[in-house]
């Protein structure tokens, strides 16, 4: 069985780190970027069964880089997480 490519995109490196231990765990082809501009350059070669990203990054944010990705392939096959700022 061909292992599926998934993409993770966060500028948190911890995140990076847990996401690419627990899909290689499972068996899938991770693939990781640290902001959306990294992520956008590997869409020409590659092909993602599914991308989980950060929305707020540097360079290219988490919805730039979705839109990004569905013109270009056509797929809505992305998850993301908003890390909301807690007020004191």
């Amino acid at each position: 069985m061909e292992s599926k490519n998934v993409l993770i995109v966060d500028d948190d490196e911890a995140i990076l780190d847990l996401f690419n231990l627990v899909g290689k765990k499972l068996g899938l082809n991770v693939v990781v970027a640290e902001n959306g501009y990294d992520a956008f350059k590997t869409f020409g070669y590659m092909d993602y069964f599914m991308a989980i990203t950060d929305l707020n990054m540097p360079k290219t944010n988490g919805i730039e880089l979705i839109w990004k990705y569905y013109y270009s392939k056509r797929s809505n096959n992305f998850v993301y997480d908003q890390k909301r700022k807690r007020e004191s």
